[in-house]
This record gives C-alpha cells, sequence and structure tokens, in this order.
C-alpha cells in the first residue's frame, strides 16, 4: 500500500540542538509529496542556514505524516 508523503515534515537540527533554519530560494526547497509505493524512494532537496560554530554536525528528522508513521532522525557530517 503506498505511502502519501503530503503531510511530511522534515527539521533539521545543528550541532548545538538548535532548529536550523531552511532557505528558500528559486526553487527550493524541493519537498516530499504525492503517493510512494512498496519498495520506491523518494527524494527531496533542501538547504539550511547554519552557524558557523554549530555547523559540525546536522541531523535531520524525517515524520511522514503525525499520525500513521514512525519518524526518522540521521545524524552526519554537515560538510
Amino acid at each position: 500500500m503506498p505511502i502519501t508523503l503530503d503531510l511530511t515534515t522534515v527539521t533539521f537540527m545543528d550541532t548545538d540542538g538548535a532548529e536550523a533554519q531552511k532557505i528558500f530560494d528559486g526553487d527550493l526547497p524541493r519537498g516530499l509529496a504525492g503517493k510512494l509505493p512498496p519498495g520506491k524512494e523518494a527524494v527531496a532537496t533542501y538547504a539550511v542556514s547554519l552557524p558557523a560554530d554549530a555547523a559540525r554536525t546536522l541531523e535531520v528528522q524525517v515524520e511522514p505524516g503525525f499520525l500513521r508513521y514512525d519518524s526518522a532522525t540521521w545524524a552526519g557530517g554537515s560538510g
């Protein structure tokens, strides 16, 4: 059964745990939307602003809807 990505929330946190601000420029962001069939993947593109002293690590949390699906979190270098 496909999942609907229209209510997906993507949050970015810097090294200090502060929420990074998304940059809206031209065609960015290109978020997640539509239906995603089983076994397929979806790609989104975002740009965020990070303070230089808190840019070592970036944590990304993806919540594909707030009632039915679990969120996923990734962390890694921001460079």
